[in-house]
């Protein structure tokens, strides 16, 4: 394997979803340790790796130049939750 078809392949992989899959699976096989390790995590850590996970990428095209740019994921409130009392 060359070294460019190597990086290529690095480029290929989404950080944001490697993360979450990573973390997926470290949960899925040991849960209790998962969150221990996390509780090891300052409170702004954990804040920053709870951004990374509600984070992804999605495509864009600006000016016929196709890219992907992260975006950070929210739910937005439901106008019939809003009317709820």
């Amino acid at each position: 394997m060359t070294l460019g078809r190597f990086i290529g392949q690095i480029k290929k992989i989404d950080e944001y979803d490697y993360i979450k899959n990573v973390l997926k699976v470290m949960n899925n096989n040991n849960a209790q340790a998962t969150r221990l390790l996390i509780g090891t995590l300052s409170e702004e850590q954990q804040k920053y790796l709870q951004t990374l996970c509600n984070t992804t990428r999605v495509a864009i095209s600006c000016n016929g130049i196709e890219t992907t740019v992260s975006r950070k994921i929210v739910k937005g409130k439901s106008k019939h939750k809003a009317m709820l009392p």
